[in-house]
C-alpha cells in the first residue's frame, strides 16, 4: 500500500507541475504514466508544419518538421512517426526507414511530450547525401503522428535553398537510400 500511496503522490504533484508551467513539457515517464494526466493527441487535432533546415558538413540534408496541437485541449505524443516519402507522380518512393538512431539522429529514447492547445512537438527526418548521382526528389512527405492511423501531409522539400530528399543511383543498399526518423521531442534541439 505505500509504493501505491508513493505513486498517486507522485502522479498528483505531476499534476500540479503540468498544470503550472508554459505550453510544452516533456517529461521521461512511460506512456502509462502521461496517460492517466493526458489523452493522447488525436491526428484531427494536430497540423504537419517545418521547423529549421539543418544541412551538416558530413553530406546529411535534414529537414525538422513540427506536429502542432490545434485541439481545445491537452493531449500527448509518445514515440516516433510514421514516415514515407512520395515522387511527383504521387508514387511513393523506395527508402529504407530506420527509427533507431544512426549517425544523424539522436539514440536517445523517446520521452513523453505533452502538448497544450498551440504548442509543437518536433522531429528529424535525415538522409545522406547521393555520392554516385541522383533519380528523384521527394516532393510530398505523409506522416503518422505516433500511435494513431491517420495521415497527415506535407511538402517534403520545404526550403528553396535545400538538397531534398532525394532517392540515389547505385541501388537499394546505397548509404543514401537511408532515411532516419527521430521520437517527437519537445525542444528542437539535439533530436
Amino acid at each position: 500500500m505505500g509504493r501505491r500511496t508513493t505513486s498517486l503522490a507522485v502522479t498528483q504533484r505531476l499534476l500540479v507541475v503540468i498544470a503550472c508551467l508554459g505550453t510544452i513539457i516533456s517529461f521521461t515517464g512511460t506512456p502509462s504514466e502521461a496517460s492517466t494526466a493526458t489523452p493522447a493527441c488525436s491526428t484531427t487535432n494536430l497540423s504537419l508544419g517545418h521547423g529549421d533546415k539543418r544541412s551538416q558538413a558530413t553530406g546529411e540534408d535534414s529537414v525538422t518538421f513540427t506536429l502542432t496541437n490545434h485541439g481545445k485541449f491537452t493531449c500527448h505524443l509518445y514515440g516516433h512517426p510514421g514516415v514515407s516519402l512520395y515522387d511527383n507522380k504521387g508514387r511513393v518512393m523506395p527508402f529504407r526507414y530506420t527509427w533507431a538512431g544512426t549517425m544523424y539522429v539522436s539514440q536517445t529514447p523517446p520521452k513523453m511530450v505533452v502538448l497544450r492547445p498551440g504548442a509543437r512537438a518536433y522531429f528529424l527526418v535525415a538522409k545522406y547525401r547521393c555520392d554516385i548521382g541522383l533519380v528523384m526528389k521527394a516532393k510530398t512527405i505523409r506522416v503518422y503522428p505516433p500511435n494513431t492511423t491517420q495521415q497527415l501531409v506535407g511538402n517534403a522539400a520545404p526550403f528553396v535553398d535545400s538538397g531534398g530528399f532525394w532517392y540515389c543511383k547505385g541501388g537499394p543498399k546505397d548509404p543514401g537510400q537511408l532515411v532516419e526518423v527521430s521520437p517527437v521531442r519537445a525542444t528542437i534541439g539535439y533530436m
